[in-house]
């Protein structure tokens, strides 16, 4: 963990690159033992498959029940309480997806068992493709289907030759699973897509090939018995370690992250950072294989007492009944929170129609349709625009525009995508949407006077209009707007350039926008948004919420949105040395929770004053509220007439 690549370089420490690129082939191991443990017990024993979910998912949730109590002991006491608490849960959600494929393959054993569950496999990968999950949620899965193979052909003899030609083809698989990447970017192919799918490949065949070396060098079958010293000592090491490798896997996490850098997340302290690294290593091995080895044999006593333990018995059944209640609850609940939802979304589209009809002008501007509002009069119109963080400016930045429209014309620009503007897959370049903006505040006759207002991800488009479109500017004031040196941290450690950034951006944002949908149709989502109430209370448009809740739905991880994300990088990188015109006044208005908690490890303060030509006309300014652009709305009108001479 501590040298893995995707940590940020502040926290990466060398000395542990061994375990990053072999963690795939542990797994490997443990599914390969799953694999073979569950076939040769189907053939010792007839009526194996009778209580077969009971006997083997009550293990997995017991281990995970343990790990995940410890988990959120751990969490509530950093303030970090999440579900699922375990990061390494996908390993038990595989395996009981793995167990229902082997019940229903080899629930009545045909010529036909394997081949059926190597195509519960292969969906199983495709779904994991197709939900854009990790590698690791599938590329060590094939071996189980190793371990059955070997488990069925367990009286083959393990010569010389299957030795050699399993360690020939892990050797081969695993070195160009590691390198192929390298490979392709130095002949400057860079169709991540397509390196990834053979990284996966290259890893699946190494899972396979590592497992069945282990077994054919150290596994005694009935056809060989014989060994020396040291290969009878490393059977029964890898025989006892094979026996609770479910433990193992899950109890390791724990102390991977209480010793580690970081607990979890890494901007999390971690409870004692053990900087030498063999210490650290062997701490995590001393400690996780004896607790292992106990909750396994925890669970076997009560396994094997579960009908003379009465209290035990009884509470089982009663937990089944609840859990079975609560299941049912839940489909209920998350039924009618789906249809409730269906109903509020109506009233809040015919909501936002009206608000439309009312408040809303639509104008051309460089190819796009786009929505503005617009209110006050005066000397100076301040320019308000956001990114697709804010779904629907026209409505959410109406408090400050209102409160500025006492002195100000004020205009609020919904770019493409976003509130009322439709999207029409333009590219978001900062260049498009500097046009976009300079092209919207001519089609309202807006040419001089302008004072620029942007949020967020806006602010990099701000760089490249100020650059383009200097005249008739009178300032602007960057409202936690981002600085284009966050562009190397988007890339640091998990992806090097900026196309295989844009890759993985958009892997990301699709799974993450298949689960959003989700929340929206089931209802979850309005859960996220109650702070809305709160945060628009005692401002004119309260009575709006609802259409504002109905834009961060439908808006929120759309096409539009996405497409934002992925081309963030680039459009940083393309104004890196952006430096502020030296005779307009600039005002950076930033929040105390960015200054002191950045999410991007890069001090925007100093960022900021980079871009400074004018220390007398140009300034940073902290506000303690992360709520600025809500909430603050006096202190920020304040601030903008100071440098407008208001």
């Amino acid at each position: 963990m501590v040298s893995a690549t995707w940590l940020p370089d502040s926290i990466r420490r060398p000395g542990l690159e061994f375990f990053v690129p072999v963690g795939y082939l542990m797994v490997s191991f443990f599914f390969f033992c799953s694999g073979y443990g569950l076939t040769k017990s189907t053939r010792s024993k007839e009526d194996y498959f009778d209580g077969f979910f009971v006997r083997r998912l009550n293990r997995v949730l017991f281990v995970t029940i343990i790990v995940d109590i410890a988990y959120i002991v751990l969490r509530i006491y950093k303030g970090i309480l999440a579900f699922p608490p375990n990061p390494f849960s996908w390993y038990v959600y595989t395996l009981i997806i793995l167990y229902t494929g082997f019940f229903i393959a080899y629930r009545k054993k045909t010529k036909a068992s394997f081949a059926i569950m190597c195509g519960i496999v292969i969906l199983y990968c495709a779904a994991c493709h197709v939900l854009a999950l990790g590698n690791w949620w599938f590329n060590s899965v094939p071996a189980f289907l190793a371990g059955i193979f070997i488990a069925e052909r367990e009286n083959e003899k393990s010569d010389i030759k299957r030795i050699v030609i399993s360690a020939a083809i892990f050797a081969a698989a695993f070195f160009m699973g590691e390198n192929i990447k390298t490979f392709a970017v130095s002949a400057h192919y860079v169709n991540y897509g397509v390196i990834n799918g053979a990284v996966v490949l290259f890893q699946m065949l190494a899972s396979i090939a590592f497992p069945l070396l282990c077994y054919y060098i150290s596994f005694k079958t009935p056809a060989e018995d014989k060994g020396g010293k040291a290969l009878f000592i490393i059977r029964k090491i890898l025989s006892f370690l094979g026996g609770f490798t479910l433990e193992i896997y899950l109890v390791h996490g724990i102390f991977v992250n209480v010793f580690g850098p970081y607990f979890i997340s890494s901007d999390v302290k971690s409870y004692y950072y053990i900087k030498n690294i063999p210490l650290y290593v062997l701490l995590v091995i001393v400690i996780t294989l004896p607790l292992a080895f106990g909750i396994k044999k925890l669970f076997d006593v009560l396994e094997e007492n579960y009908e003379s333990l009465k209290v035990l018995n009884r509470f089982m059944k009663d937990l089944k009944k609840i859990v079975i209640v609560v299941l049912v609850i839940a489909v209920v609940a998350t039924a009618g929170l789906g249809f409730r939802h269906s109903s509020d979304a109506k009233e809040a589209r015919k909501q936002a129609e009206e608000y439309k009809d009312s408040n809303i002008t639509m104008v051309d501007s460089a190819g796009e349709q786009i929505a503005v509002y617009t209110a006050g009069e005066g000397r100076n119109t301040a320019v308000l625009v956001s990114s697709g963080f804010i779904p629907g400016s026209t409505i959410n930045l109406r408090p400050l525009a209102d409160k500025l429209a006492e002195d100000y014309r004020v205009v609020i620009i919904d770019l493409p995508g976003t509130g009322f503007s439709p999207y029409k897959g333009n590219e978001p370049t900062a260049d498009h949407y500097a046009d976009v903006i300079k092209g919207t505040l001519d089609a309202l006759g807006i040419q001089d006077n302008i004072i620029l207002m942007p949020h967020y991800f806006a602010g990099v488009y701000c760089y490249k209009y100020i650059s383009k479109y200097p005249q008739g500017l009178s300032g602007a004031v960057f409202i936690n707007s981002i600085p284009v040196e966050i562009a190397p941290r988007l890339t640091d450690g998990t992806t090097k350039t900026k196309e295989e950034y844009e890759w993985t951006m958009s892997r990301a944002l699709r799974s993450g926008r298949i689960m959003d949908r989700f929340k929206v149709m089931a209802g979850f989502a309005d859960f996220d948004l109650v702070f809305f109430e709160d945060l628009f209370a005692g401002t004119d448009v309260k009575k709006y919420v609802p259409a504002m809740k109905e834009f961060v739905r439908e808006n929120s991880m759309n096409e539009a949105h996405c497409a934002e994300v992925v081309k963030l990088y680039a459009n940083c990188e393309e104004q890196k040395g952006f430096t502020l015109p030296d005779n307009i006044p600039v005002l950076f208005l930033m929040s105390s929770d960015i200054k002191y908690d950045d999410p991007y490890r890069i001090d925007w303060t100093k960022c900021y004053e980079r871009m400074i030509t004018n220390k007398d006309r140009q300034t940073v300014t902290v506000i303690d509220n992360p709520y600025t652009i809500y909430r603050e709305t006096k202190t920020v009108k304040k601030l903008i007439d100071g440098i407008t001479g208001i």
